[in-house]
């Protein structure tokens, strides 16, 4: 019998398995059997259930296992041992033997060598991933409690110590519910289920450092079923409707486009959102009308035009009448577009002011030109504010930061403020504006303006990184230099307590000697070179002499005269001290720390180049996510007027509420989610359908396009696999035969 999964190509069959009236006249009589402790004929049985009939010991041991009935304890273990062995008629045989014993099927055995007392019957199969026994165990209400996570507050957790055993309970108790058997057949919904483990595990991982690479596993486990299930849809109305399924997912985003996405995204769902389905499909909505059929150059030409060239007169019209003009922006991509040219407008109008500025005599006189391009930037930077608080109040502080240009925003947005406050200060300040520059205090507005605008200007530029992530060849690029940015905080960290170690020490030894000097023989005096005279100022040092050679001139040390010919003194002991403390520095920073950030940096970055597919999908789709938004319609600033007149829309309408902080919520949507009333019926069809397909893939082997995509996401992982019946079809045909020679 070939191994289930293992062949690239050709057919296995399905085997089925159903029990009948005969088969509970059959269950009769091996009871008989085992009362009667006749172990010729429970052997007869066992060997039709199982494939190794020729493990006599496996046989002896289950059989004296099942005539024990001085207590459950064996009968349990025979059940734990018949779902190890994986045939489905056997456990149903065994099952019927508890009826002396109820409620102990349910139990894992507390005195077994074998088996840990907290493993049950369903959590051992469910290790098996055997999904003919989950579905017996669940029919018969067998059920998994669920676990409590790590960082778990409540009353029961404090009053539970963290001992041995319920870490150990843990581990399996996810390990167990990982299994694709148990997402399928034990959850309403296997991808919000699998969704909602992952985020457990990740919590887990944070949480339990001891068993890191155990929750790791297990969590790559549930990704990849995510990304196996969405790859049974076989067309785009099939997987909208598994990625329109509002369940999970917070108000705010329950009316959004494919809300299911965005809780995949809190997820980090890689393999499901990289998936070729769910690309295809996100894709079709991100061009929206503009995908349908192949449309001419001229028309495509224009629609570009549209929202490049003629985009402030068609966005100002758009938000003056709260989005009842202009439809084009309700297309996710056209608003791309209108928001890079408004961006590109907006490092221009910064360029001007540049230009504008080297014409200026050293005092803070502007121009009517100048004070319009200022004014725009800052008006433009209230609204980039607006749309990020308004995406902020979405996501909320965590979800928000977890992606690298959020924070660049926040920084960005916060230097700009900083400018606008300073810019005020400037232009409301009795200074006459013709005072030359010369003449100004060194804490005047107008030069910390200068500063804070110039460092806005340099981080602006910056974001120009973020459009460019949609192109395939220089996104990458840019995702990895984002994901080695944590790497470098790390660096610096460590590198920062180096610093002011050695700073501190060699403060301490050269502090005393920085105002001493030794008089000369030509009556000249020479001071102490004062290069570690304190902390602050060796620390600097310090910092700086790691982008360059620091020679030992630089911490010349200087005594002073002594003795009745006044000779200078010397302390060599010292110098010796302070220029070993310095060598050590460079070995430790240079040849150690220097190696082990480019090490890291390197590391990395080809974690992030092996998975260069996956990671470039994953950040469009959040990229993609961000222009379906309502509140995107129009960029900055036509998006102060357009979040206005839209908002005073959704209030006259009477159809939305004022939430905290989802903001406008529709009120049907709040009505289906209090009466629980939202259409399901059509979604568990369609994931009846998708098991059945992913049903037979197991059995049909061949490769689709889908397959091979998913595949280059995945590490491949071969559960054991028996549909409604044993472990083999060898297993219902022995079964068959038992049946027949009973029957005759």
């Amino acid at each position: 019998m070939p191994t289930l999964g293992a062949k690239e190509d050709g057919y296995e069959g399905i085997p089925y398995y159903k029990a009948s009236t005969f088969t509970i006249s059959l269950m009769k009589q091996f009871r008989n059997h085992v009362f009667l402790k006749d172990k010729s004929a429970i052997k007869k049985f066992i060997k039709s259930f199982i494939n190794e009939t020729d493990n006599e010991a496996q046989l002896d041991n289950l059989t004296s296992l099942l005539c024990d009935r001085s207590s459950s304890e064996p009968l349990k273990e025979a059940l734990l041992t018949s779902v190890l062995i994986g045939s489905r008629p056997l456990v149903e045989f065994v099952l019927q033997l508890f009826a002396e014993f109820p409620g102990e099927e349910y139990c894992g055995c507390s005195n077994s060598n074998a088996f840990p007392s907290h493993v049950t019957p369903l959590m051992l199969a469910c290790f098996c991933n055997n999904y003919s026994i989950v579905e017996c165990l669940l029919i018969r209400d067998h059920r998994i409690i669920l676990p409590h996570r790590p960082d778990c507050v409540c009353k029961m957790c404090q009053l539970t110590s963290q001992t041995v055993s319920n870490r150990l309970l843990r581990l399996d108790t996810y390990r167990a519910i990982s299994s694709e058997a148990f997402l399928w057949l034990a959850t309403k919904d296997p991808l919000l289920a699998a969704i909602n483990l992952a985020q457990d595990l990740e919590c887990c991982i944070e949480t339990d450092s001891d068993h890191k690479e155990i929750y790791s596993s297990l969590l790559s486990r549930v990704q990849t079923f995510s990304g196996d299930l969405i790859q049974q849809c076989r067309n785009l109305e099939e997987v909208d409707c598994v990625l329109e399924q509002p369940e999970g997912a917070t108000l705010s985003e329950c009316g959004t486009t494919f809300p299911r996405i965005r809780v995949g995204l809190d997820a980090h769902m890689k393999p499901l959102l990289s998936h070729m389905n769910l690309q295809m499909s996100i894709s079709s909505r991100w061009m929206g009308a503009w995908s349908e059929g192949n449309e001419r150059l001229f028309r495509v030409t224009g629609r570009v035009l549209r929202h490049t060239v003629g985009y402030p007169i068609l966005a100002f019209i758009h938000a003056i009448t709260g989005g009842t003009l202009i439809h084009s922006f309700m297309i996710p991509y056209a608003r791309y577009l209108s928001y890079v040219t408004s961006y590109f407008l907006f490092i221009f109008a910064i360029l001007s002011l540049r230009f504008l500025k080297k014409t200026n005599r050293g005092n803070s006189e502007t121009s009517m030109i100048e004070l319009f391009l200022e004014i725009y930037c800052f008006v433009y930077i209230f609204g980039q504010i607006l749309s990020e608080f308004l995406e902020f109040s979405r996501r909320g502080m965590a979800k928000y930061f977890e992606l690298w240009w959020r924070c660049f925003d926040f920084v960005l947005l916060y230097i700009f403020v900083g400018s606008f406050i300073l810019w005020l200060a400037t232009h409301t300040s009795p200074i006459p504006e013709t005072l030359h520059r010369k003449h100004w205090v060194e804490y005047d507005p107008a030069v910390l303006y200068d500063i804070s605008f110039g460092a806005a200007c340099l981080m602006a530029f910056w974001r120009i990184f973020y459009f460019i992530q949609l192109h395939r060849s220089y996104g990458s690029t840019v995702i990895s230099i984002g994901r080695c940015v944590g790497e470098v905080v790390n660096y610096f960290v460590i590198m920062g307590i180096v610093i002011i170690s050695f700073g501190l020490g060699l403060s301490t030894i050269l502090q005393p000697y920085s105002e001493f000097y030794t008089q000369q023989d030509d009556g000249s005096k020479k001071s102490a070179t004062l290069t570690f005279p304190d902390v602050f100022v060796s620390v600097k040092n310090l910092f700086w002499g790691f982008f360059g050679y620091m020679n030992p001139v630089d911490y010349n040390l200087q005594v002073g005269n002594s003795g009745t010919d006044l000779s200078p003194m010397n302390h060599f002991v010292t110098r010796i001290a302070v220029e070993l403390l310095t060598a050590l520095y460079y070995i430790v920073t240079v040849i150690t720390l220097l190696n082990l950030m480019v090490s890291l940096l390197v590391k990395k970055a080809d974690e992030v180049l092996a998975n260069e597919n996956v990671e470039w999908k994953y950040t469009r789709v959040h990229m993609y996510l961000e222009y379906f938004e309502g509140s995107m319609a129009v960029p900055p600033p036509f998006n102060i007027i357009f979040l206005f007149t839209l908002s005073l829309r959704k209030f006259a309408s009477g159809k939305y509420k004022l939430i905290w902080p989802d903001l406008l919520i529709k009120k049907n949507i709040l009505e289906a989610m209090n009466n629980d009333s939202l259409s399901f019926s059509s979604y568990q069809k369609l994931l009846i359908v998708l098991f059945n397909r992913y049903r037979c893939t197991k059995f049909y082997h061949y490769r689709t396009m889908q397959q091979i995509d998913a595949d280059d996401k995945k590490d491949n992982i071969k559960p054991h696999l028996a549909f409604l019946n044993g472990s083999t079809s060898t297993n219902l045909s022995n079964y068959d035969n038992l049946c027949s020679s009973y029957a005759s």
